[in-house]
């Protein structure tokens, strides 16, 4: 199939398009740079679909499955990601300012270079991802688990991480936690081990 009849196919409605993918299992779609600016998407399968330079501006994705799918350098601007599951997608260079990822899995995700500015990441699962210079300022990432994440030169500036889940972060010196917003968080996962064990943090208190 043709990139174009791959595009035209998905035009057609979720519905049609996830049948045609369920009899096709083995088909990996090539969307490259598609032009699909305030589309509905949701519960879409784009499980390892090629979307690299794809323009998805303000489109909903709520419970999609991308799942290894290739959304580098993607415009995902305004985004409705909402419960959708990106574990082990490429959104290196993607920009995701002030999308809503609320409860989406990002586990293994690459996130180097993204620009997360402002975005709802609230109770979203990170664990295993790659955040090394992403932009995460303004984010809120309360409640999220933030387990072995790569963090080199990343800008949590004004960050929200009140309740997120925190262990063996790899950071770097120029990783920024200037004015991150955080009440406590949890050591472990499954919300046990709060630090502060029944306070919250004194102002900068995280940060140091």
């Amino acid at each position: 199939m043709t990139t174009q009849n791959t595009i035209e196919l998905l035009k057609q409605g979720v519905n049609t398009w996830n049948n045609w993918i369920e009899e096709n299992h083995h088909f990996i779609p090539n969307l490259q740079k598609i032009q699909l600016r305030n589309g509905n998407l949701s519960h879409a399968n784009l499980r390892e679909a090629d979307l690299f330079g794809a323009d998805l501006y303000g489109t909903k994705l709520k419970g999609a499955d991308l799942s290894r799918a290739v959304l580098r350098e993607a415009n995902l601007l305004l985004v409705n990601l909402m419960t959708a599951d990106l574990s082990g997608a490429d959104l290196s260079g993607a920009d995701l300012c002030k999308a809503n990822l609320f409860v989406a899995n990002l586990s293994g995700a690459n996130l180097s270079g993204a620009d997360l500015s402002g975005a709802n990441l609230t109770e979203a699962n990170l664990s295993g991802a790659n955040l090394s210079g992403a932009n995460l300022s303004g984010a809120n990432l309360s409640r999220a688990t933030l387990i072995k994440i790569g963090a080199k030169g990343t800008d949590f500036e004004k960050t929200i991480l009140t309740g997120a889940t925190v262990e063996d972060w790899l950071f770097n010196s120029v990783t920024n936690l200037d004015n991150v917003i955080c009440d406590y968080v949890y050591l472990k996962t499954h919300a046990q081990e709060r630090y502060p064990k029944r306070v919250e943090f004194a102002a900068r208190k995280f940060t140091t």
